[in-house]
């Protein structure tokens, strides 16, 4: 895996290769509402495009973290891959580990809530509580926690699954809160 595809300079640079794609379509249609919609990484990525560019105004985000790049390392590391590592462990285990355990990698460490914090658009978060890539339950704290501060952001649990929420039930909901939230048009 390395650690090149997480880099601040690499995370910055996909960043602005989706505004740049955000402004295209903007040029097409300006009437037209823009979001943007990613998995994983993409907890990084559209933070950064959606502060940097007014045109962005909402967000939808499968499987996506809200702790820093070296947090989501820490845990990813912990999990080792292991399918049944949620029968053999517990949150407050992997979250100890995931705040303090020692980096395996020297870099800059790349936090989406320094965008999120700075963003008043609405997002939604869809999440499998079996997740071995992100620590699915620190994010959803520190989701509620910008929630309770005014930030317009949602979120839905999915038990059964894993990393991949790439699925019909997730899909269905995204294309749901699109559509209520009058995204759409």
């Amino acid at each position: 895996m390395g650690t090149n595809n997480i880099s601040v300079d690499n995370l910055t640079l996909l960043a602005k290769d989706a505004s740049a794609a955000v402004d295209v379509v903007h040029g097409y249609d300006k009437e037209l509402s823009i979001g943007l919609i990613g998995a994983s990484q993409a907890g990084w990525i559209i933070p950064i495009a959606a502060l940097n560019n007014q045109s962005v105004e909402f967000m939808v985000l499968f499987s996506s973290p809200t702790i820093t790049t070296l947090e989501q390392l820490r845990f990813q590391f912990y999990t080792n891959g292991r399918e049944d590592f949620w029968e053999t462990h517990t949150d407050e285990e992997s979250r100890e580990h995931t705040l303090n355990d020692p980096d395996r990698y020297d870099f800059k460490a790349t936090d989406p809530k320094i965008s999120l914090n700075s963003l008043s658009i609405p997002g939604l978060w869809l999440f499998g509580e079996q997740d071995i890539q992100v620590p699915v339950k620190m994010c959803i704290e520190q989701l509620n926690r910008m929630k309770a501060k005014g930030k317009p952001f949602e979120y839905v649990l999915f038990p059964s699954l894993g990393h991949n929420t790439n699925k019909a039930e997730p899909l269905d909901i995204a294309i749901q809160w699109i559509k209520q939230n009058n995204f759409s048009h």
